[in-house]
């Protein structure tokens, strides 16, 4: 929990330095993962745009959303996590960006219901498109390929190892100022 403020607390930071460096038209952003809600969890973010940058920082709880479906073995849940994030709008929609988040995910095996958390630090890169309903409301689906170093660990008598990469469709729900 300590570690997920202080990213938080980094993040606030970073948005600050990046307001602060020039006299450049700044628009504030807020926004979440809405369909994470379905499963139980709970997702939010805070972002400055700079004229074509955009930091960003995020907080999430996956709830019980399984990353691994087709497993037969185990589920894996994507338990709390805090993000920092860097885009880019090469057009005035279109974003790519860089990301850096520690997460945690809860493998469970389907049998014996023994359990495993794996603490990561995902790094990747991700690509969006900001449809705007009106002025200031937009849905910005994007595409993010996670990358993390290996782990594994015995769970349920069979090794089971978190996988190096992983590809997510997302969908934000976002307002402007």
């Amino acid at each position: 929990m300590k570690n997920i403020i202080s990213m938080c607390a980094i993040s606030a930071g970073l948005l600050s330095i990046t307001t602060a460096i020039a006299e450049p038209v700044v628009k504030w952003e807020v926004e979440s993962l809405v369909p994470i809600y379905f499963f139980g969890g709970s997702h939010a973010a805070i972002g400055a745009r700079v004229d074509d940058w955009r930091v960003r920082t995020s907080c999430i709880d996956g709830g019980r959303y399984d990353y691994e479906p087709k497993n037969q073995a185990v589920e894996r849940n994507l338990g709390k996590g805090c993000g920092v994030f860097l885009g880019y709008f090469f057009t005035p929609n279109w974003e790519v960006y860089l990301f850096v988040e520690k997460q945690s995910y809860q493998v469970t095996h389907r049998t014996t219901l023994e359990t495993h958390r794996f603490d990561v630090i995902d790094v990747g890169p991700g690509v969006g498109y900001q449809y705007f309903i009106g002025k200031d409301f937009y849905v910005q689906p994007a595409l993010h390929l996670y990358w993390r170093p290996s782990q594994s660990k015995v769970i349920g008598g069979s090794n089971y190892s978190l996988p190096n990469t992983d590809i997510s469709v997302v969908a934000r729900l976002g307002y402007r100022f």
